[in-house]
């Protein structure tokens, strides 16, 4: 296979272990890491970000990441989370932190740019492209798109061909599964929920009605795998009945 692979890093062990394996996979092959980053990730999360794209590459990295050694992060409440970009010092922080990272690890694209925006680009991109053509494609959502300016735009881009991709928080996310299945049923679409880890959010998810629902657990702990799938096969009556209801 010739080309160079591109791993969406997420700072995180899902997208850590699928770049191991496809490293395995396919070992011979120019590779890169592409970190989107919104700024207001948590410190272990760049220092998870460094440590692992730095494991992964083969580079020796002389940077010490500590939680302790970040800014504050916090603006004003009045700001909009369409509008958040950090207060300059943390801002600045970041910065130096993303330089010096990726003189030192050529093969991470650190991108700082709004997800949405970036989100909508890529789309057009990938529609134009004939060998993807019927292809349904799913917009990722996270923490402060349920409303304001952020909210109109998810509508107008979601459809029949463009899912609902449900990231963010756990609390988040567990909080607004009813909502955005009920987006996706206006528009005619699918949703689906990332990062679902235990039974509770299994049965979470069932009672919201999600199309599906991803999970790395068990390719990183074995013993999760047996009562994850028994929870999957489990039938959510109440959820069942309330919707019909609805």
């Amino acid at each position: 296979m010739s080309g160079r692979r591109y791993t969406m890093f997420s700072a995180g062990q899902g997208s850590f272990r699928a770049d191991m394996i496809d490293r395995v996979m396919h070992p011979k092959v120019e590779r890169a890491l592409v970190f989107t980053d919104t700024l207001y990730e948590d410190a272990d999360a760049y220092r998870f970000l460094v440590e692992a794209a730095a494991l992964l590459t083969g580079r020796r990295v002389n940077l010490t990441v500590r939680a302790e050694d970040f800014p504050d992060y916090r603006v004003p409440e009045d700001v909009p989370i369409e509008e958040y970009g950090g207060n300059p010092e943390w801002r600045a922080f970041l910065a130096d932190l993303r330089d010096r990272t990726m003189d030192a690890i050529p093969e991470l694209i650190w991108l700082v740019e709004a997800s949405l925006d970036l989100s909508v680009r890529w789309l057009r991109k990938l529609r134009r492209r004939k060998g993807l053509r019927g292809v349904r494609f799913m917009l990722a959502v996270q923490n402060g798109m349920e409303a304001g300016k952020m909210l109109g735009r998810v509508k107008r881009i979601v459809c029949q061909r463009v899912g609902i991709f449900i990231g963010g928080d756990t609390e988040w996310k567990l909080a607004t599964l009813k909502f955005w299945r009920r987006i996706s049923r206006e528009r005619n679409s699918l949703v689906h929920c990332a990062r679902v880890n235990t039974a509770r959010r299994i049965r979470a998810c069932a009672a919201a009605g999600m199309d599906s629902f991803d999970g790395s657990s068990p390719s990183i702990w074995g013993k999760t795998l047996r009562p994850l799938d028994l929870a999957r096969q489990q039938n959510d009556i109440e959820g069942y009945i309330a919707r019909k209801a609805a």
